[in-house]
């Protein structure tokens, strides 16, 4: 393992915890629709440290399996996947029709049980690549959309609104995943070495948007005043 994708990984591994906790210290004075995306990054931060160690236990011990690895990503996907919309409900979007939300985790958790109970044979291990596609693809619609509406009302506050951050680190995060994904899935013949190399600049190219994620939340705004009426 060279030194930079080493680097990589462990900014990978610390750049989710310091959200996280620095998310988890402001907590009482956070305004609360960035509740969604504080769990957000304490899952990914798990998620990365299992991940990041079945690599290492990997390269180090020259193949050990990694499945682990593979069936905890699988339901890190999962829980974002249902995690995202809400966040972006909790910023104005998914409001109308009111079941639009519900509609929206209903049918992202339905793709999934299908892809891997019903087209994988009930194994959880495999990758679950149309799913992955289809909330990639749905995130970015909604940060799109988000950046939009954020545009007009926010005009010249916007590299100080931490939703628009997020949304724009969204957009850098899931576009090239989707081009990966989508050219896989869609052409499966793809060579391996490929795929390997788009995922090694993949790895490479993560820990920026983590690092991103950790500058744009000190501009986490406080908690709305609670103005009682008499």
């Amino acid at each position: 393992m060279d030194t930079a994708l080493l680097f990589g990984l462990i900014i990978t591994l610390v750049s989710p915890w310091l959200v996280f906790t620095v998310g988890m210290a402001r907590q009482k004075k956070m305004d609360e629709s960035y509740y969604p995306f504080i769990a957000i990054m304490g899952i990914a931060s798990i998620t990365e440290f299992i991940r990041i160690t079945q690599l290492f236990n990997y390269f180090i011990n020259l193949g050990l399996p990694i499945g682990i690895s593979i069936e905890v990503y699988n339901l890190y996907v999962l829980a974002i996947g249902i995690l995202y919309p809400i966040l972006f409900y909790k910023w104005g979007l998914l409001r109308r029709p009111a079941y639009i939300l519900q509609l929206v985790i209903g049918i992202l958790v339905l793709i999934w049980v299908t892809e891997h109970f019903v087209f994988n044979g009930y194994q959880l291990p495999k990758p679950t690549k149309f799913y992955r596609l289809t909330y990639s693809l749905l995130l970015c619609l909604f940060a799109i959309h988000h950046i939009n509406k954020l545009i007009v009302r926010e005009k010249n506050r916007l590299l100080r609104n931490l939703s628009f951050l997020i949304c724009i680190g969204l957009l850098f995060f899931f576009i090239p995943y989707i081009i990966n994904e989508g050219i896989f899935l869609f052409n499966p013949k793809i060579s391996g070495d490929f795929y390997s190399s788009v995922f090694e600049i993949r790895s490479r190219y993560n820990p920026v948007i983590y690092l991103f994620f950790t500058v744009a939340i000190l501009w986490i705004p406080r908690k709305k005043p609670f103005i009682l009426l008499s």
